[in-house]
């Protein structure tokens, strides 16, 4: 089961997010695309929907959070009730590496490079994604010019996991995937679907994705990246993009 959030910065100022109640046996999900920077969305969505009076729940922020002080204000200003244990993230190709391999503070909410968390329905996640060329180019003049890092090779995950991803998901064969980015196949129907042909360039990523896929389709795939809300279904698969500050719910069996 799957509820539509909000989308957009005016979202903000919206008084009460909508509650659902949940039988004892189901864990919510807290899904949110992109922020790059709005981190109070962020907190609104955790303030409102992730404290010991609502169902028990999990937030996952899909990727392209920020820089060092968004990941801190963000953190720090989360209301005591909130259940930080229970606020994740999970790097995508605009967020600061460095500060998050580094920082003691943000490593035990930074879902990285891949795993599984461990419900009775169990939930595959990969994270990164490969900046486009001209976005690659832009970061390094970026860098360049303030003398401040903001491009990292890691941005996109390592072919030296690949085998072990192919080998875990051939395994677990899991029901629900989180990403970033997505399969090549998808990425180039969403351009398409934007208006924007030809503008995608394929990734190892997206090609490990594709990969994945031909050896087992989960039944949800959810991700960010590409600034825009869409559904798309592909064989057995529903494929839910979230847009910049679009947030979703999904409701899994937790034990």
């Amino acid at each position: 089961m799957e509820y539509v959030g909000g989308q957009g910065l005016k979202a903000l100022y919206i008084k009460g997010l909508p509650r659902f109640d949940l039988p004892q046996d189901r864990h919510r999900l807290i899904l949110l695309g992109d922020v790059h920077g709005h981190w109070k969305f962020a907190k609104h969505v955790c303030k409102q929907l992730l404290t010991p009076s609502h169902d028990i729940a999990t937030f996952i922020q899909l990727g392209d959070f920020g820089w060092k002080s968004d990941y801190e204000n963000f953190l720090k200003t989360l209301p005591n009730n909130c259940d930080l244990n229970n606020v994740k993230i999970l790097p995508g190709n605009h967020d600061d590496y460095d500060y998050l391999e580094n920082n003691t503070d943000i490593k035990d909410h930074i879902l990285s490079p891949f795993g599984v968390l461990r419900f009775k329905e169990q939930v595959f996640y990969v994270s990164g994604a490969k900046s486009e060329q001209d976005d690659i180019e832009g970061k390094l003049k970026w860098q360049a010019k303030r003398k401040k890092k903001a491009y990292w090779e890691q941005e996109e995950i390592s072919e030296s996991h690949h085998q072990e991803i192919i080998t875990m998901w051939e395994s677990l064969k899991p029901q629900i995937m989180l990403s970033h980015c997505g399969p090549n196949s998808i990425g180039t129907k969403i351009c398409d679907s934007l208006g924007i042909k030809g503008r995608l360039q394929d990734t190892q990523t997206g090609a490990l994705f594709d990969k994945l896929l031909t050896i087992h389709e989960p039944q949800y795939w959810y991700m960010g990246h590409y600034h825009a809300s869409r559904y798309l279904k592909e064989g057995k698969c529903t494929f839910r993009v979230l847009g910049v500050n679009e947030y979703c719910f999904h409701d899994i069996k937790a034990s």
